[in-house]
Protein backbone atom coordinates (compact mmCIF):
# COMPACT_ATOMS: atom_id res chain seq x y z
CA UNK A 1 0.00 0.00 0.00
CA UNK A 2 1.35 3.27 -0.83
CA UNK A 3 1.57 6.03 2.20
CA UNK A 4 -1.35 8.20 0.09
CA UNK A 5 -3.58 5.83 0.37
CA UNK A 6 -6.58 5.73 2.64
CA UNK A 7 -6.54 2.87 4.79
CA UNK A 8 -9.64 1.68 7.45
CA UNK A 9 -6.70 0.52 9.99
CA UNK A 10 -6.61 1.89 13.35
CA UNK A 11 -3.55 4.32 13.43
CA UNK A 12 -0.89 3.20 15.86
CA UNK A 13 -2.08 4.84 19.46
CA UNK A 14 -5.73 5.10 18.26
CA UNK A 15 -8.11 7.33 16.85
CA UNK A 16 -7.15 10.06 19.72
CA UNK A 17 -3.90 10.64 18.28
CA UNK A 18 -5.11 10.41 14.21
CA UNK A 19 -3.88 13.35 11.99
CA UNK A 20 -7.33 14.52 9.57
CA UNK A 21 -6.57 16.46 6.25
CA UNK A 22 -9.28 19.56 6.83
CA UNK A 23 -11.84 19.41 4.21
CA UNK A 24 -15.44 21.05 4.04
CA UNK A 25 -17.75 19.23 5.35
CA UNK A 26 -20.05 17.22 2.99
CA UNK A 27 -17.57 16.98 0.33
CA UNK A 28 -16.48 13.21 0.87
CA UNK A 29 -19.00 10.66 -0.25
CA UNK A 30 -18.05 9.28 3.27
CA UNK A 31 -19.69 12.06 4.56
CA UNK A 32 -23.51 11.03 3.15
CA UNK A 33 -25.30 8.38 5.95
CA UNK A 34 -28.15 6.56 4.21
CA UNK A 35 -31.03 5.01 6.27
CA UNK A 36 -29.33 1.77 4.88
CA UNK A 37 -26.07 2.48 5.74
CA UNK A 38 -27.32 2.84 9.34
CA UNK A 39 -29.30 0.40 9.43
CA UNK A 40 -26.78 -2.18 8.22
CA UNK A 41 -24.32 -0.68 10.72
CA UNK A 42 -26.42 -1.18 13.18
CA UNK A 43 -27.24 -5.11 12.66
CA UNK A 44 -23.21 -5.74 11.99
CA UNK A 45 -22.95 -4.19 15.72
CA UNK A 46 -25.67 -6.32 17.22
CA UNK A 47 -24.69 -9.35 15.47
CA UNK A 48 -21.30 -9.23 16.88
CA UNK A 49 -22.45 -8.35 20.32
CA UNK A 50 -25.34 -10.86 20.21
CA UNK A 51 -21.85 -13.68 19.50
CA UNK A 52 -20.31 -12.00 22.29
CA UNK A 53 -23.26 -12.76 24.69
CA UNK A 54 -23.92 -16.10 23.67
CA UNK A 55 -20.14 -17.03 23.77
CA UNK A 56 -20.11 -15.39 26.96
CA UNK A 57 -22.97 -17.50 28.28
CA UNK A 58 -21.64 -20.70 27.15
CA UNK A 59 -18.56 -20.22 29.18
CA UNK A 60 -20.53 -19.54 32.71
CA UNK A 61 -23.45 -22.43 31.39
CA UNK A 62 -21.93 -25.13 28.49
CA UNK A 63 -25.02 -26.23 25.62
CA UNK A 64 -27.01 -23.38 25.50
CA UNK A 65 -28.44 -22.31 22.59
CA UNK A 66 -29.21 -18.83 21.03
CA UNK A 67 -33.10 -19.37 22.67
CA UNK A 68 -32.03 -20.21 26.09
CA UNK A 69 -29.74 -16.97 25.39
CA UNK A 70 -32.58 -14.76 25.10
CA UNK A 71 -34.45 -16.08 28.30
CA UNK A 72 -31.77 -15.91 30.58
CA UNK A 73 -33.75 -15.94 33.96
CA UNK A 74 -34.31 -19.77 33.33
CA UNK A 75 -30.06 -20.18 33.76
CA UNK A 76 -28.89 -18.84 37.82
CA UNK A 77 -25.48 -18.45 36.53
CA UNK A 78 -26.46 -15.70 33.90
CA UNK A 79 -28.45 -13.84 36.08
CA UNK A 80 -26.22 -14.10 38.94
CA UNK A 81 -23.31 -12.77 36.36
CA UNK A 82 -23.18 -9.14 36.18
CA UNK A 83 -20.18 -9.24 32.96
CA UNK A 84 -23.54 -11.09 31.21
CA UNK A 85 -26.12 -8.64 32.45
CA UNK A 86 -23.78 -5.94 31.04
CA UNK A 87 -23.65 -7.06 27.82
CA UNK A 88 -27.00 -8.57 27.56
CA UNK A 89 -28.03 -4.77 28.13
CA UNK A 90 -25.66 -3.42 25.36
CA UNK A 91 -27.23 -5.98 23.10
CA UNK A 92 -30.75 -4.80 24.29
CA UNK A 93 -29.55 -0.98 23.46
CA UNK A 94 -28.20 -1.99 20.19
CA UNK A 95 -31.86 -3.59 19.46
CA UNK A 96 -34.35 -0.67 20.39
CA UNK A 97 -31.66 1.72 18.55
CA UNK A 98 -32.18 -0.96 15.47
CA UNK A 99 -36.06 -0.30 16.35
CA UNK A 100 -35.91 3.29 16.61
CA UNK A 101 -33.62 3.74 13.70
CA UNK A 102 -36.61 2.04 11.25
CA UNK A 103 -39.68 3.94 13.04
CA UNK A 104 -37.81 7.02 12.19
CA UNK A 105 -36.86 6.00 8.23
CA UNK A 106 -40.92 5.44 8.38
CA UNK A 107 -42.05 8.00 9.64
CA UNK A 108 -43.83 10.97 6.77
CA UNK A 109 -41.22 13.84 6.59
CA UNK A 110 -43.90 16.11 8.38
CA UNK A 111 -43.68 14.72 11.60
Amino acid sequence: MRSDERTNAMPRGGWAGARREPREHGTDPRDRLTWDTVERLLAEMAAQQEAKVVALARGLVPGLTTEDVRNPHDFPPLVESAAFNYEDGILAGLRAAEAAVRAARRRPPDG
